[in-house]
């Protein structure tokens, strides 16, 4: 859900390409839950309200958020160097400080 909400506030999708296999659990996720605020993110993107039962595209548009979203985080701990922790905190502080 972070690397969707990251997805979503950067305004970044990214298609998946090659094998999905594995990549979004969807089958993971508690549906009752979050499945109300991708289609939200799908209504909001089209405005359309009936895109809310089109669950193939709903599933394709949280996972190239989410596919955005976990490459922005990976990149951030893994190449930016540093502390891994630090860095992470310093995504969380700034993505927060934004909204404000």
């Amino acid at each position: 859900m972070w690397a969707v909400s990251l997805g979503v506030f950067d305004g970044k999708r990214l298609p998946l390409s090659g094998n999905k296999e594995g990549l979004f659990f969807w089958n993971r996720l508690t549906l009752d839950q979050e499945l109300p605020i991708f289609q939200l993110i799908a209504v909001a993107e089209t405005n359309d309200i009936h895109i809310v039962k089109n669950e193939a595209y709903i599933q394709e548009l949280a996972e190239e958020y989410a596919n955005y979203g976990i490459r922005k985080i990976n990149d951030l701990l893994l190449k930016h160097g540093g502390s891994s922790l630090d860095n992470l905190i310093d995504l969380v502080r700034s993505n927060f400080n934004e909204r404000e």
